[in-house]
């Protein structure tokens, strides 16, 4: 998912969902959305984990691995994250970037200048079930130039039976809905669409506009032939 968090905050208004978001991070903090500015204008490229059935998982555990290359010199840069929530409800999410400040902004300046790059992440996660099983589920994409991804892996690696309870220490996250807990979602949601007509309208506007004027060129340039 390639997005602005702004963009993702107002997904969940206009959506109207109310299930926890949970944002996770590396050894770098939280900087990247507690700036309001940086939150507003920085678009990340985003692993979302959802749990989609209606039954909770505990003890989650959730590693990841950037890697991003510079094809032409071979210049390395690498983000770890490695972060445990002991509860996902059903239907909740977990957002994690697939690269931190200093990738996303190589990336950028690669592209500009036409250098060729290869970003690989990876991501493990472990979590217990209701039945006393432990899951490992992999998943792992190699994206080349920022343009063409290819899943390497996606899927169970493993299943365990669990004999004693698994403990995790819950690390730091944000809970995108504290971010939105003071917006009257209804009148956002008016205000979006509202938006999004006027900006229908003008676009059907100026294509008849533009129409209009191709057409009286013509009949402009048929007056002067005549």
């Amino acid at each position: 998912m390639l997005t602005t968090f702004t963009g993702l905050l107002d997904k969940l208004i206009v959506y109207n969902d109310y299930n926890r978001v949970l944002l996770f991070s590396g050894e770098d903090g939280f900087d990247f959305y507690d700036d309001r500015q940086k939150q507003f204008s920085q678009t990340c490229r985003l692993l979302q984990i959802e749990n989609k059935t209606d039954i909770d998982i505990n003890e989650v555990a959730i590693s990841t691995k950037t890697s991003l290359r510079n094809m032409n010199t071979d210049a390395l840069w690498t983000y770890n994250t490695n972060n445990c929530t002991s509860l996902l409800r059903g239907r909740e999410s977990i957002f994690i970037r697939v690269a931190d400040q200093t990738q996303f902004e190589k990336i950028l300046s690669m592209n500009a200048d036409k250098i060729p790059s290869t970003l690989n992440f990876e991501c493990r996660i472990e979590y217990s079930t209701l039945a006393d099983q432990r899951i490992t589920y992999t998943y792992e994409i190699e994206i080349c130039n920022d343009r063409r991804i290819e899943v390497k892996k996606d899927g169970i690696e493993g299943v365990t039976d669990l004999s004693q309870k698994v403990v995790v220490v819950p690390t730091t996250f944000r809970n995108l809905q504290d971010s939105i807990s003071g917006i009257d979602r209804s009148a956002y949601s008016w205000e979006k669409m509202g938006q999004a007509s006027m900006r229908g309208f003008m676009s059907q506007y100026s294509s008849q506009l533009t129409e209009q004027n191709h057409t009286l060129s013509n009949q402009a340039d048929a007056d002067i032939t005549s």
